[in-house]
């Protein structure tokens, strides 16, 4: 099945810069209230495998550094921005558990759930950690 996917909520969910379509993988709630999907050999394409180095790269570089101070300072503006930022590379390495963590935290910090969103964001390291996983197998 597939799920439209936008932080930017809006009435007119059809700007394409704002939306994109990823598989439904059925995340249990466990798992994505740690920022994990269900592991399974299915969850990333092959192709998308090999682009994993360079969107570690870009995770490391670019968005633990945000994390860490959003981290600090919970603001929703910037939650919803980091969750945004990662919704884009998300989709241009076409990467569903990455796609489905930062929908999650979109829709939290949208609807202003801070347990949730403090446990999603506590989740982030590992779903780092999950994807250099990926990338060994």
């Amino acid at each position: 099945m597939k799920v439209r996917v936008a932080c930017q909520f809006s009435d007119t969910p059809d700007k394409a810069d704002e939306m994109f379509e990823v598989e439904d993988t059925g995340i249990g709630i466990s798992e994505a209230q740690q920022g994990l999907p269900e592991a399974s050999e299915e969850e990333i394409s092959s192709e998308s495998k090999t682009h994993l180095p360079k969107l570690l790269g870009i995770l490391e570089r670019e968005f633990v550094p945000q994390w860490e101070l959003i981290n600090e300072m919970l603001m929703m503006d910037e939650v919803e921005i980091f969750a945004a930022g990662l919704e884009k590379v998300a989709q241009q390495y076409n990467i569903r558990p990455l796609a489905f963590y930062s929908h999650a935290l979109c829709e939290e910090a949208h609807l202003y759930d801070v347990r949730k969103m403090e446990n999603r964001l506590a989740g982030f390291p590992q779903l780092i950690q999950h994807l250099k996983d990926l990338q060994k197998e």
